[in-house]
């Protein structure tokens, strides 16, 4: 039996939870855990995917609980809950998703795009984080919330990873907004897109090379350092 149990709201169902998966199984070692993916939730995809789909997931939570979400009836069950948007977000805008400047205003949320300059990759995470809360207010992380916020997403892990030292594509790695479309592009050895075989190939590689990862991503250490304050374990 798992000793942890941790939810997973994400922008992507394959990507994100086999890396972030990858990366908790690196940090939490040797403890055990069970994964549960809310958002997107394949049997339940009324909130659809991607960052608007966080979005909508945070509204939902904000309509029917003030506090922590530890505190919420519905996520009681959970050690931790994991809360992720890619860097990246914080140059999109509202009306990709078709929302008015008054809708908005009318949720008390946060303007995108928000983006701020890179690096530092915490500069570019930072006002995210805020636009995030924004969604979620008044729920709010709380004891058990980790706010994961890879810069300038989750393909800069895989990088990380995956490729040697001095290539080309880690110089400043997590302020490439082009990092996936750079790693399709790369000889097969090193080729990473967003397919079940790839990304299935990379995660172990994301959990066995986690200190270099770490190393060279900013926002890994800093995902690292909350999930074992979160989580107690040391």
């Amino acid at each position: 039996m798992s000793d942890l149990r941790i939810a997973l709201v994400a922008e992507g169902s394959l990507t994100e939870r086999e890396i972030l998966k990858a990366a908790l199984q690196a940090v939490l070692s040797p403890r055990t855990f069970e994964l549960v993916q809310l958002q997107p939730e394949s049997t339940l995809p009324k909130l659809g995917g991607g960052w608007g789909g966080v979005l909508k997931w945070c509204k939902d939570v904000a309509t029917r609980h003030a506090g922590p979400l530890n505190t919420d009836p519905t996520l009681k069950s959970f050690d931790a809950v994991v809360l992720h948007l890619d860097a990246d977000v914080a140059g999109f805008s509202y009306a990709d998703m078709g929302m008015a400047p008054a809708d908005i205003e009318a949720h008390g949320w946060k303007p995108l795009p928000c983006d701020n300059p890179c690096p530092p990759a915490a500069a570019a995470a930072s006002a995210l984080h805020a636009v995030l809360l924004s969604w979620l207010h008044p729920a709010q992380p709380g004891l058990n919330g980790i706010v994961c916020l890879p810069a300038m997403s989750t393909d800069s892990w895989v990088a990380a990873a995956t490729l040697p030292a001095g290539h080309a594509l880690l110089e400043a790695v997590e302020c490439r907004v082009d990092i996936g479309a750079r790693l399709r592009q790369l000889p097969l050895a090193y080729r990473f897109r967003k397919s079940r075989p790839d990304v299935l190939r990379a995660a172990p590689q994301v959990t066995a090379n986690w200190a270099q990862v770490a190393e060279r991503c900013s926002r890994a250490r800093q995902f690292a350092n909350d999930t074992l304050t979160v989580l107690g374990v040391h």
